[in-house]
């Protein structure tokens, strides 16, 4: 059976969607103040300068070289967590966040998932 066939018989996400929501949650958790790290240190907040469209929490991205930098964590979160609606960035627990991660659509931010039709 391939990858995708036994995801699907067994009912689990992938490991690259699993990671995807994590990086998530932990950029949730940044800008929140759910962890001792300072946001700051890791992103460029959008301050205006570029495109609001979406929501008012959006990162920009940083010019990526080089492919070690390019899948960093700085880097492969910035796409998905733009995308996402106004209303998830501004959910009030992290459960919350969580549960409407699970109902979100990441297939256009997925590497190696492929349906089976």
């Amino acid at each position: 059976m391939s990858y995708n066939e036994r995801l699907i018989k067994l009912g689990i996400e992938s490991l690259e969607l699993r990671r995807l929501k994590l990086d998530l949650c932990f950029v949730y958790k940044l800008f929140y103040g759910l962890i001792a790290v300072e946001y700051s240190e890791l992103f460029d907040i959008n301050d205006g300068h570029y495109d609001l469209r979406g929501h008012s929490k959006k990162i920009v991205k940083p010019a990526c070289r080089i492919n070690c930098r390019a899948h960093s964590f700085a880097c492969r979160v910035v796409d998905a967590w733009n995308s996402l609606p106004q209303f998830a960035v501004e959910l009030q627990t992290i459960n919350r966040f969580k549960l409407f991660l699970d109902s979100y659509d990441f297939t256009k931010f997925m590497h190696d998932f492929k349906p089976i039709l």
